[in-house]
């Protein structure tokens, strides 16, 4: 349901049906095409759900992850049933499939029953073949099976014929050939009338031989321990076990015995009380308290004073909320009247798509699996993304359509106008020079990557939030100011690019962020503006310096001069194709990148000296 997602994707990996390891996906991470392989699988698979149904795609990913084989791969006493799960499962799904159509429907219905079993027989766990649980069966169901413990219940039960309806004896009769006595096997009706005592006398103890006989086989039936039921009052008779157990001649064994016979009154009841145990612990140091493992930026930038932080879009009111590093900034409607008539406009797409986390998710998403050299692609992505991911936006920009050609415009020309427009916008915003007339455009496959994940290790003490701040201000660089935090081992985070260029490697960073409807408000001083009122010179410093302990570490012969470049931030809706509209580079002196790089501290580097 969502192949685009790497942390879903990671986990599905490290699963145990999937059956990869924490090795194999560092050893993705090296690689050029990473997690992309698997993401186009996922991909090709929710196609396959879609055309051809869930059970094609089911199948289609069993055999292609070699799921059946990666259950049973290690010995363990649950191989077996993981296996018979997964079938009954998959069979279940299946079935319902053709009512709940469409991955949503199918796994909201299926997580309904998780929540709320009903305990229907075709939901109930199905039994193994060597399953541990309690079996009930017949002496005569047990023949040639073998079991650790067995119970055998009414063990001394009279013997009785149920439904007898014919009797077998035998008489003696003279072969007048060989003048000798034979004895010839009777088959009768069992009528008491016609037979004779001894007839019916034989019949008897052929029956209670027989029975005999199949006690014995279910006392043979244990390799461990066998329990025999005895009725009270019973214990005396020669029927059933007692055949066996009153002639130690015939049957015995070192183990056997005779346990008490059980009482009507219930077993005493015993309540087990619960101990409580103090844990003593030694308490933590005031000055090292870590509320959390890992920190964003965006947790950092939680830390901004309130007055400070404070946006136009506190007034601002629409459906979408802001992304965590996006900031919307709405002109007045006065404002925009005023210069609509002066200056030139965004294009229309850009002035209309909507705003806030949805909106920035699907361009950022866009970005990501985008082929900046070949358009040929771009239509089926733009599609597929509307269509799985992003419907509600679709309907969004259809009203925005309506609105501005009528309501009598088609859905399907609405679509083909929407998947142009936003064609178009790429088109602009990779062929927007910026820097040295470089353009995204140029980036080829092999030049770049997109969604780069990493964890900065951060110092073992207080985060210095006023030590950075005054770095900031000795540069000239406004940032609101930080609220003191506790520190956390790693911030982490995920940079939209990293690119090369002339031997130097940059950071770019989407935003979608509306600074306005004319060209005027996307300009380097207007982007450098909401920049500081966002903090995002803060983000750009710390993806820097992620940076550059990536290539110090895995570049050889790195120069901090000579290899990093800046950041580059890219302001989706004001890149037009014009030379350094919608875009705001940012090269930091090195010794600002090393002064915080000191800052933030190595926490693993001090735990070992």
């Amino acid at each position: 349901m969502n192949p685009y997602d790497e942390k879903k994707v990671k986990r599905a990996l490290l699963s145990r049906m999937l059956g990869y390891t924490l090795t194999n996906l560092n050893q993705f991470e090296r690689q050029t095409d990473g997690l992309g392989q698997f993401i186009s699988v996922f991909s090709e698979i929710r196609e396959i759900w879609f055309e051809r149904h869930f059970l094609a795609a089911w199948q289609y990913c069993l055999r292609y992850f070699d799921v059946w084989r990666n259950l049973v791969r290690f010995d363990s006493r649950d191989n077996e049933r993981s296996v018979v799960n997964l079938r009954h499962l998959s069979d279940l799904l299946s079935q319902h499939s053709g009512k709940y159509q469409g991955p949503k429907n199918l796994l909201n219905w299926y997580l309904k029953q998780v929540a709320s079993p009903s305990d229907r027989e075709w939901e109930l766990e199905r039994s193994l073949s060597t399953d541990a649980g309690i079996q009930l069966m017949t002496i005569h169901q047990s023949k040639g099976l073998e079991f650790k413990i067995v119970f055998l219940l009414n063990a001394n039960g009279s013997f009785r014929e149920i439904n007898k309806t014919l009797n077998f004896s035998t008489k003696e009769t003279i072969n007048e050939m060989t003048k000798q006595v034979e004895q010839q096997r009777v088959i009768a009706i069992d009528d008491k009338t016609a037979l004779s005592e001894i007839e019916v006398q034989q019949h008897q103890s052929r029956a209670q031989a027989e029975q005999n006989r199949l006690w014995y086989v279910a006392l043979t039936r244990a390799s461990h321990r066998i329990y025999t039921v005895l009725n009270k009052g019973k214990t005396e008779t020669t029927s059933g076990v007692n055949f066996w157990r009153v002639q130690p001649t015939l049957f015995s064994h070192i183990s056997a015995t005779d346990e008490p016979l059980l009482t009507s009154k219930p077993l005493p009841y015993k309540e087990d009380r619960e101990v409580v145990v103090e844990l003593l612990a030694i308490p933590q140091p005031q000055l090292k308290l870590y509320p959390r493992l890992k920190t964003s930026f965006s947790a950092l930038a939680q830390h901004l004073t309130k007055q400070q932080a404070l946006d136009v879009l506190a007034t601002y009111t629409n459906n979408e909320t802001a992304a965590d590093d996006e900031v919307l900034v709405v002109e007045s409607i006065n404002d925009i009247d005023d210069l609509s008539n002066e200056a030139e406009k965004i294009p229309w797409i850009a002035r209309n798509f909507p705003m806030g986390t949805h909106a920035g998710n699907f361009l950022h998403e866009i970005f990501e699996h985008l082929d900046f050299q070949d358009q040929s692609s771009w239509d089926l992505e733009i599609y597929r993304r509307f269509k799985n991911d992003y419907s509600t936006l679709k309907k969004q920009v259809f009203e925005k359509y309506q609105a501005l050609l009528g309501d009598g415009i088609r859905e399907q020309d609405c679509e083909e106008r929407l998947i142009a427009d936003v064609k178009s916008w790429l088109n602009d915003i990779l062929s927007t020079p910026f820097g040295n007339e470089f353009m995204l455009g140029q980036l080829e496959p092999n030049t770049y990557l997109s969604e780069f994940p990493f964890y900065l290790a951060l110092s073992d003490q207080v985060f210095a939030s006023q030590r950075i701040h005054q770095l900031f201000q000795e540069y000239d660089i406004f940032i609101p100011t930080l609220n003191s935090a506790e520190s956390a081992r790693f911030l982490n985070g995920s940079i939209d690019l990293v690119y090369q260029s002339e031997g130097k490697y940059y950071i770019a960073d989407y935003k979608s962020n509306f600074l306005g409807e004319t060209v005027q408000s996307y300009t380097q001083n207007e982007i450098a503006k909401n920049m500081s009122q966002s903090s995002y010179w803060l983000q750009a410093s710390l993806y820097l310096v992620a940076l550059h302990r990536y290539l110090k570490e895995r570049l050889h012969g790195y120069d901090i001069e000579q290899h990093l470049g800046g950041a580059t931030y890219l302001y989706l809706r004001g890149m037009t194709g014009q030379e350094n509209m919608g875009v705001c580079h940012w090269q930091p002196s090195p010794e600002f990148i090393q002064r915080l790089d000191a800052m933030l501290g190595y926490y693993a580097v001090q735990k070992l000296a």
